[in-house]
């Protein structure tokens, strides 16, 4: 077994996690967990037998199962709180695993005629480690050619191949098989009259112990993935994590919510040190958290690092703590080879950590239905030092005052005004309310963003006011709906408060809500968490006790010694 990296190492870590053997009469580990209830991520992975992914895990980090979804209604219902779903009512992939011809899916991906690429180009993998806390952010040292996809499983380091469809090679095209739940509602992408936008398609080979870390997908799209089968002989080959569907888990996904994103990655110490700045939740101890103790009696007590001193307050009982966390909860997605595909939603932060050596495929799709995700990815990504490349539609289609007309308002306004004459469930209702939001968005935009034009706009504005006609007619059952929808639509709900919370996001401070601040300092690009203030300038206080400890080794005694008392249970965890 390779012994797990520190803190202090190059930030390639987690390795290969270990697995034992194990006898034959013992029965399989399994992902058979609540996904309804709150769990403690160490003592999850723990469970699994991934020892090494959670050693350096903090006892007081939860997370939930990403759920399975048996019934249309259920994926429908994640689609609308932006929650990763495991899709399984319906045979989603079956023509993906049929063009396989029941081979072991890392056998065709390394073995068939078109398993080597170009000699002269190759293709760009990532090595284990990719974007991890403290990489400088335009760093090539985690990437390295490979030419061919037998290579990725081959390299001493655990590689990961996101091998983008083109025409340099004559691999399957798979992905392209993939059919999507509610697809018809948002993704069908036939024509230009349907809601979905075909972006990109992926074949990506894997190995056993690869890392990439956080980062958004790339224009506020939703990614359908499904794993590849296993062959019954390796599927039996050693000790094996059976997902929630009785097949071996080749990935686990790690989400956290849009609205801890600053929780995760901190963009304006990234910005300043151009290094990756973000939580290194598999190497985090309890104390570079704030407390529930702290929040709810935030301490004047001064953070001292020349005679360090305890918090105050009274530590919240065991429920309290619970309740009060501030620690983000994640979203645990196990991705099974040969399982249901998941579904991954627009703009929720999250890193991958690959099980067993495997195949996965994926496609990318835009849903007109869902512009203002759109809307919300570019903002964010305006605030980075190194903003990324936008697929076509968004960067050409969305910035041409024709296109953008033809081919984003119009279907849309087409698309409501079908509902409107004969849409009748609950299901139609929200069709409409999130096409009129994604209109909004369009016609509300900034010139950096959208090229709509005096005349789009006013074509925009035009229909905008008739859907308001329609909407304020109380005699209407279907606009009755449609108000319902509007009012109860998640994402309208929370993008106000995402929307602020992202302005709030500066250096060195995280607001917590309610007045409350504390300090933020890094360590090698990982954030350390100060003490929970009432006022930015306490915060700032802490910050600079925070530089000084850091310069002279003893960050980690004095917040050690700060939290010893405000959170007992998770310290000694």
């Amino acid at each position: 077994m390779k012994k797990r990296k520190s803190a202090s190492d190059d930030g390639a870590r987690p390795e290969r996690a270990h697995m034992s053997k194990r006898p034959r009469d013992a029965p399989p580990r399994a992902v058979d967990d609540p996904t309804d209830t709150p769990l403690r991520l160490r003592r999850l992975l723990q469970r699994w037998g991934l020892h090494d992914l959670a050693r350096g895990v903090s006892g007081r980090l939860r997370c939930r199962l990403a759920p399975v979804c048996l019934t249309d209604a259920h994926e429908r219902a994640c689609i609308r709180r932006g929650v990763p779903a495991l899709c399984a009512s319906r045979p989603y992939a079956e023509d993906v695993f049929a063009a396989v011809d029941g081979r072991d899916g890392v056998e065709w991906a390394t073995t068939s005629s078109w398993s080597a690429f170009d000699e002269r180009r190759g293709k760009v993998a990532m090595a284990s480690g990719w974007g991890a806390p403290g990489t400088h952010v335009l760093s090539n040292r985690d990437m390295t050619l490979v030419r061919s996809f037998g290579e990725v499983l081959t390299s001493e380091r655990p590689l990961n191949l996101q091998m983008f469809h083109r025409d340099d090679t004559d691999v399957p095209v798979l992905p392209r098989k993939l059919r999507w739940p509610a697809e018809r509602d948002f993704f069908e992408t036939t024509s230009a009259a349907t809601p979905g936008r075909l972006l990109d398609d992926a074949t990506r080979v894997s190995a056993k112990g690869a890392m990439t870390w956080w980062h958004l997908d790339d224009c506020g799209e939703f990614v359908c993935q499904v794993g590849l089968p296993e062959s019954e002989a390796r599927a039996n080959d050693g000790d094996v994590l059976l997902g929630p569907t009785g097949k071996p888990v080749v990935k686990l996904f790690f989400f956290a919510e849009r609205k801890d994103y600053a929780w995760i990655a901190q963009d304006a110490e990234m910005n300043k040190t151009m290094r990756n700045c973000a939580l290194e939740i598999f190497d985090t101890p309890d104390h570079y958290y704030p407390t529930a103790s702290e929040m709810r009696a935030p301490s004047a007590t001064p953070l001292d690092a020349s005679a360090p001193r305890a918090f105050d307050g009274v530590a919240a009982s065991a429920r309290d703590e619970d309740e009060d966390d501030p620690c983000p909860t994640l979203w645990v997605a196990a991705l099974e080879a040969g399982g249901p595909p998941l579904l991954s939603p627009p703009n929720i932060i999250h890193c991958v950590y690959t099980v067993r050596d495997c195949v996965m495929c994926e496609e990318r799709r835009l849903s007109l239905a869902f512009m203002d995700e759109v809307v919300y990815f570019q903002r964010r990504a305006a605030r980075w030092c190194e903003p990324p490349i936008f697929y076509a539609f968004v960067r050409e289609d969305l910035a041409d005052a024709e296109k953008a007309k033809t081919n984003a308002l119009r279907p849309l306004v087409a698309i409501m005004r079908e509902l409107r004459e004969r849409g009748s469930t609950d299901d139609d209702a929200y069709r409409f309310a999130r096409c009129l939001t994604s209109v909004r968005a369009l016609v509300e935009h900034a010139p950096e963003l959208y090229a709509l034009d005096e005349s789009g706009i006013a074509e925009a504005r035009a229909f905008l006011d008739d859907a308001r006609e329609f909407l304020d007619d109380t005699t209407n059952a279907f606009a009755e709906k449609a108000r319902a929808a509007l009012a109860t639509d998640p994402r309208n709900v929370e993008d106000a408060r995402v929307a602020e919370a992202m302005m709030h996001e500066t250096l060195g401070a995280h607001a917590l809500g309610d007045g409350r601040v504390c300090a933020v300092i890094h360590e090698k690009g990982r954030p350390r968490w100060g003490p929970v203030r009432t006022s930015k300038s306490l915060a700032e206080r802490d910050r600079k006790e925070m530089k000084s400890a850091i310069r002279a080794g003893t960050l980690d005694a004095l917040l050690l010694a700060y939290r010893r008392d405000a959170s007992p249970s998770a310290v000694a965890s």
